[in-house]
């Protein structure tokens, strides 16, 4: 934290300073003890499961994540803008309202989502990998929930409350219940792994529900609902679509690759993957409580403030982004092959994606910014054009180079798309969120 602030501290407002470390700082520490943690989880599963029981456990959460991201209708973002607002202003009757409204919109939605899912898999029965959807698509509304409950918590500054629950305690409670049903002489397949997991969820929901109501009690607790639907759904659909697009963009690959190739190739796919993405949580990081400041400057301060925000996240993000690359890289053979042999022919993928990640946190909170100062619809536009060229792109190389083939259009991708919203961002806001920008030197309020 020291080192952060030397590097971040320099014409920048020290209370939101101050804030963005200290929420950043936790978010980064939940995020490396989750990232840890989920490696370890990771290995543990391959090993017990085995590489094909695997690739199906794998295929099935990345359908799950997906279909819950799109359940929660926007909210899970939407709250994270409208909360600080209702807040500040004192709008008790409408802060009561989105949380709890959200809430019900989320699940049935997720519910209706899950049913038309499950009848497209019983209709167009794909191949073996497409049909074990059937057993996991039941965790979509409790996934849903943990989605929004994330946004809602952040949006409050309950960082640990926020992240805790589903970066590190899930995992820790998989492994532990993998572990003692291993014990006992219990066959693990990808059935009773997509079982645990979805009981963990389903009780760390319940954890956050009950944290919130808390909070709900505490400000709120004379307070009417107020709906303002309408209102809510036409900020929450755009931001909608650019979170479908965001996690359509990463996980376009393992889903085709399991209607292309085998339950082994989407295992060592999917592991190359989710490492390669740990380059990514210091930007993610930062991300998470960055949100409500960005939000906060562009409405109180001016372009200079913005200006400062944006370079001390691109500098809180990349640097420990390019030192991961870099340890990742040079230790890969060790740490694909913890995973079993079979997976150290992964590490050209993983260097392939390592690469997209590195650029796209060059390029700073690009779409948090455009997001939180009311770009919403530009955003949107770029993550859906580039989720269809995705799907193209990788409909091409996949058949024609197979892992390697995925992991090159989805770096591409990322790359284009960080490009152009970095443009966008500049034409809007007319500051530099990259890791080349300057601070501005003019003053603050």
């Amino acid at each position: 934290m020291r080192l952060l602030q030397k590097i971040t501290n320099r014409g920048f407002d020290s209370g939101m300073l101050a804030r963005l470390l200290r929420g950043s700082g936790v978010a980064f520490l939940l995020s490396t003890l989750g990232t840890l943690v989920n490696y370890l989880t990771t290995v543990y599963l391959t090993n017990v499961l085995g590489t094909a029981d695997y690739g199906l456990y794998a295929y099935a959460m990345t359908w799950i994540s997906l279909l819950s991201v799109s359940a929660t209708l926007g909210f899970n973002l939407a709250v994270v803008r409208l909360i600080p607002l209702y807040i500040s202003s004192k709008a008790w009757d409408a802060l009561k309202g989105i949380i709890n409204h959200s809430s019900r919109i989320t699940l049935i939605a997720s519910i209706i989502l899950t049913i038309i899912v499950a009848s497209l898999v019983i209709i167009i029965p794909i191949n073996q990998t497409f049909r074990f959807l059937l057993v996991g698509l039941w965790l979509v509304p409790i996934f849903s929930l943990m989605e929004l409950q994330l946004g809602i918590l952040r949006a409050q500054g309950e960082i640990t409350f926020a992240l805790a629950p589903k970066q590190l305690i899930r995992f820790l409670m998989i492994s532990l219940l993998i572990f003692t049903l291993v014990v006992f002489g219990r066959k693990i397949d990808a059935v009773v792994a997509l079982l645990i997991h979805g009981l963990v969820v389903g009780g760390l929901v319940l954890i956050q529900r009950l944290r919130i109501s808390h909070l709900l009690r505490r400000i709120a607790r004379a307070a009417r609902e107020r709906h303002l639907t309408r209102k809510w759904l036409r900020l929450s659909l755009p931001l909608l679509l650019t979170a479908g697009a965001i996690i359509l963009l990463s996980n376009t690959d393992i889903i085709m690759l399991g209607l292309f190739k085998t339950t082994e190739d989407v295992a060592v796919y999917y592991v190359a993957a989710k490492i390669a993405s740990s380059v990514s949580f210091p930007l993610a990081a930062v991300n998470m409580i960055a949100a409500p400041l960005v939000s906060e400057a562009y409405l109180n301060g001016g372009r200079s403030e913005i200006q400062r925000l944006a370079t001390r996240i691109a500098r809180m993000s990349f640097w420990p982004a390019l030192g991961a690359v870099l340890i990742l890289a040079t230790f890969s053979n060790q740490i694909l092959s913890l995973f079993g042999t079979e997976f150290v022919r992964a590490k050209l993928i993983l260097i392939i994606l390592m690469v997209g990640y590195l650029v796209n946190s060059g390029a700073g909170t690009v779409g948090t910014f455009l997001d939180m100062t009311g770009h919403q619809d530009s955003t949107a536009f770029v993550f859906g054009i580039s989720a269809i060229l995705n799907i193209i792109l990788n409909s091409f190389m996949i058949p024609l180079l197979g892992a390697v083939g995925a992991a090159l259009s989805t770096a591409s991708i990322m790359i284009i798309w960080s490009v152009w919203l970095h443009v966008l961002v500049t034409k809007h806001l007319q500051i530099n969120t990259t890791i080349l920008s300057r601070p501005s030197t003019g003053s603050l309020k």
